[in-house]
């Protein structure tokens, strides 16, 4: 699996008339082609932040498990917790 897009993301507000939220790289021209559409239906405007935080959030939380003093080969629940995530968000098992 090939890495992700880099962040930061962002969500771009399209006028009443389009159906979706964009997310775009913040650093790409103003051309670029979006990297997802959020439908505006319910909770499309927060789905949508969630999403352009995904870069931010993976950085924060592979951050906070190295930081973590649990060990290398035993690991904390919250540790735990956060290498499932690391793992899911990079494609691995």
């Amino acid at each position: 699996m090939s890495a992700h897009t880099h962040g930061p993301w962002k969500v771009v507000e399209r006028g009443a008339s389009f159906s979706s939220h964009e997310i775009r790289p913040v650093k790409l021209s103003q051309g670029a082609i979006p990297l997802a559409w959020v439908a505006k239906l319910n909770d499309g405007q927060a789905n949508a932040r969630l999403i352009a935080a995904a870069p931010d959030l993976l950085a924060a939380l592979k951050a906070l498990v190295d930081a973590c003093d649990c060990g290398p080969d035993v690991h904390c629940r919250s540790c735990e917790l956060g290498l499932r995530a690391v793992a899911k968000a990079e494609g691995k098992p």
